[in-house]
């Protein structure tokens, strides 16, 4: 029983073993179909990951091999690349925009180049950006980088990871090396441009030196260059007289010609120069300017399309700033040499006429004699003056006067030879020099220029102005034989024509020999009394118009020849031609100064006459010698200038009163308005004292044109402080107009006759010592 049951039991557990061993190999029989279905599908999956590795890792050895040999190339502003084979299959194209600007700068592309579409970067890569900076769309990758965004159009869409993400390191491997090759790109313009820009910072300094001071060619080299490294269509340099209210010069650069041939640049230059800025950035153009006293400087710099920023608008200020100070400078030297050329005219030309002055037809006729003695040819000297000339002065006014003498120059100029040399020898008088000319030749051009001026009626306005002219001809070597005797010969002959009625043609004659012969014997006992220094001073009173209080006296010289006093003006250009004149206005001023020390007051001042040939440091130090012997007071010396004589050499003039004045003494200009530049004169002058010419004083009565023009002479000295003396009051009727006119001193016949300085500074004393009683 108990064996029956064991069997049972164990024959039970056999058949439960052998069920669960059955359950264990169906078990395990489908685990290794499951195994071998796995080997089955890796191998299928392997086979095709490892083609699509191979075939990355060949397209990123051809993407790496293709970028070594990429070059670039640049239209208008974008980079085109052609990647070669590799990526044909991953990329159609690949297209890099700056995502803030919405601006194309590179495209990649396979065999056949495609313009990127359009579309809108600026909204696309904020999307981006919001979408964590990358993803794929429907046959596209786009990534965001650092403000820029890189869109890729895929051979073909795929959902592979091993291609998206080959995909997107092929675009990191692109963009880095695009952005690398445009950075560069930007690194090389800037520093090229930074090399420009110091390039031309040094050459402004080249260009100052090799413009030899030209203020045009230097500022017209600054522009071109800055045009070149701004990349500026034009530009234009300015100067602007504040003063005259009007432009000094305009510079324009060649490309503002070219490119803005009808531009309002008065319009523009207005804005600027009425601007408050030195600098500023307007529309289309910049522009920076600098402030001097009387000037304003600028440069305009435009373009056509596009602006300027700050970097632009700082560089110009540095290169304006440099072009501003070396353009001050040579403004300087401009204005000086401008000054100096005046200078030169003034002391070789007349400047009425434009001929030649008396000094320099002198020289000239020294020189023509010179050659004429070494070529045995002969010359001869026209002397030409206007008949009645002070007559036309009174009846049609001192501006037709001065239109008459410039009609003469001009008829003369036009009808003489090349080789003639025209010149005004002082008021209506001019001399021709005619070289390689017989007499009757002379007499020939004489009667041309005669009936030139005569027959051709000269018009006013609608005046005809009649004009006749006395003619004086004096030839080399038959005539006389030096520059002196021909001029002293031909001034003789136009004595003798005015005296017989003027209005002739007259070549000379022995009578005119003989006259000058006695002339000449005159001169030799004016020479023996100048050698022994026998002059004698007279003086004549200069009072204050309006109290008649005497505020000193003119110094006159007289020649004392034989038993005649000889008055100043028959000898003076004799003195100066011999040489004696300096001795003899020394010698002068000894014995004034002797006759005044006896004087208890010298509250007076003394006037001199000074010859141009008394400009010399050995004059000053006589003259300071004998101030310093005498102890007399240099504030109360006046030297008087004759306005024609000192134009002669103006510069010397100048240079001399400025010397004189810082030692304390005064200087007057005599006969003010003799000549046609009077008022210029005291730009180079600076004097204390204007002796208005008489012929203005004597007319005041009848002439309004003379009362506005002392009324204009007085405004602008008392504008200058400078005092006005009016010479030849004759009259009591001229006295009052002059206090009318409000001049501040007179000197003539009704003030006070000349009369010997001794007698004179008696009558002086005793007045002043009445004076003293009278306030006791």
């Amino acid at each position: 029983m108990a064996t029956a049951l064991f069997l049972l039991m164990l024959s039970s557990l056999s058949l439960a073993l052998y069920k669960h061993f059955y359950d264990f190999l169906i078990v395990l029989s489908s685990f290794y179909r499951f195994l071998s279905y796995g080997f089955i599908l890796y191998a299928v999956l392997y086979a095709g990951v490892r083609d699509e590795a191979y075939r990355i890792m060949s397209a990123t050895r051809a993407l790496l091999t293709s970028l070594m040999g990429m070059k670039p190339e640049n239209r208008e502003g974008v980079l085109y690349i052609r990647f070669g084979k590799g990526l044909e299959y991953i990329f159609n194209t690949f297209s890099l925009y700056d995502g803030r600007e919405g601006r194309l700068l590179a495209v990649a592309y396979g065999y056949e180049e495609e313009k990127p579409p359009p579309i809108d970067v600026r909204s696309l890569y904020r999307r981006v950006r919001e979408l964590g900076g990358q993803f794929f769309d429907r046959g596209y990758y786009y990534a965001v980088h650092e403000g820029y965004i890189a869109i890729s159009k895929l051979a073909e869409e795929t959902e592979s990871p091993l291609i998206r993400l080959h995909v997107i390191n092929t675009t990191r491997i692109m963009l880095g090396h695009i952005l690398s090759y445009i950075n560069l790109g930007r690194l090389l313009e800037e520093k090229s441009k930074e090399l420009q820009r110091l390039y031309l910072i040094l050459e402004t300094s080249e260009y100052a030196t090799q413009a030899y001071n030209n203020i045009d060619t230097f500022s017209k080299q600054v522009l071109e260059r800055l045009d070149y490294v701004l990349k500026m269509d034009g530009s234009v340099f300015y100067m602007w007289n504040k003063n005259a209210e009007m432009p000094d010069r305009i510079i324009f650069s060649g490309g503002f010609i070219r490119n803005f041939p009808d531009y309002n640049l008065l319009q523009l230059a207005g804005e600027v120069i009425e601007s408050e800025e030195l600098y500023g950035i307007r529309k289309n153009y910049m522009f920076c300017k600098f402030e001097s006293n009387s000037y304003q400087s600028g440069i305009i710099g435009l373009r056509k399309e596009g602006g300027f920023d700050k970097e632009d608008l700082l560089f110009l200020k540095t290169v304006s700033n440099q072009l501003f100070h070396v353009v001050k400078l040579m403004k300087v030297i401009e204005d000086l040499e401008s000054a100096q050329a005046s200078i030169r005219f003034l002391s070789e030309f007349d400047p009425l006429t434009m001929l030649y002055n008396r000094r320099s037809i002198e020289k000239l006729l020294e020189k023509e004699i010179e050659r004429a003695e070494r070529t045995g040819e002969p010359l001869c000297l026209l002397f030409v003056d206007v008949d009645n000339f002070k007559v036309i002065n009174d009846a049609y006014g001192y501006a037709t006067g001065d239109a008459v003498l410039k009609h003469v120059a001009g008829v003369i100029r036009n009808k003489i030879r090349r080789l003639d040399i025209a010149g005004r020898l002082g008021g209506d008088e001019f001399a021709v020099i005619l070289p390689r000319a017989r007499k009757n030749s002379a007499m020939e051009v004489a009667r041309r220029l005669k009936w030139e001026l005569e027959n051709k009626p000269f018009l006013v306005g609608e005046t005809v102005i009649p004009i006749s002219i006395s003619v004086g001809v004096v030839c080399y070597p038959v005539d006389a034989k030096s520059p002196g005797e021909l001029i002293s010969l031909g001034e003789s002959l136009m004595h003798v024509i005015k005296k017989e009625g003027k209005g002739k043609v007259k070549a000379v004659e022995e009578a005119d020999k003989s006259l000058h012969t006695y002339l000449i014997g005159f001169e030799k006992s004016l020479i023996e009394s100048l050698e022994k220094g026998l002059v004698e001073p007279f003086f004549q009173e200069i009072r204050e118009v309006e109290s008649q209080r005497l505020v000193g006296f003119e110094v006159l010289a007289r020649l004392r020849v034989g038993e005649e006093l000889v008055p100043a003006f028959r000898f003076i250009h004799l003195a100066e031609r011999m040489g004696v004149i300096s001795r003899l206005d020394l010698t002068l001023m000894n014995i004034v100064f002797n006759h005044v020390k006896e004087c208890k007051n010298r509250d007076f001042y003394l006037f001199f006459n000074l010859s141009p040939q008394n400009l010399t440091e050995d004059f000053v130090r006589e003259v300071n010698s004998l101030v310093d012997a005498y102890a007399m007071e240099p504030s109360r010396l006046v030297f008087e200038l004759t306005e024609r004589e000192a134009i002669q050499d103006i510069e010397a003039v100048s240079s001399f009163v400025k010397n004189m004045r810082e030692k304390g003494f005064k200087f007057a200009i005599d006969d003010f308005g003799s000549g046609y530049s009077s008022f210029l004169y005291l730009k180079y002058l600076p004097v204390d004292f204007l002796k208005i010419e008489g012929e203005f004083i004597r007319s005041l009565k009848t002439s309004n044109i003379d009362r506005v023009f002392v009324e204009n002479v007085v405004n602008v000295a008392r504008a200058l402080g400078v005092k006005t003396v009016a010479e030849y009051v004759e009259e009591e009727v001229v006295l009052r107009l002059l206090s009318e006119l409000n001049v501040d001193y007179a000197q003539g016949y009704y003030i006070g006759k000349p009369a010997p300085a001794l007698e004179k500074l008696s009558l002086f004393s005793r007045d002043k010592d009445q004076e003293a009683g009278a306030e006791g």
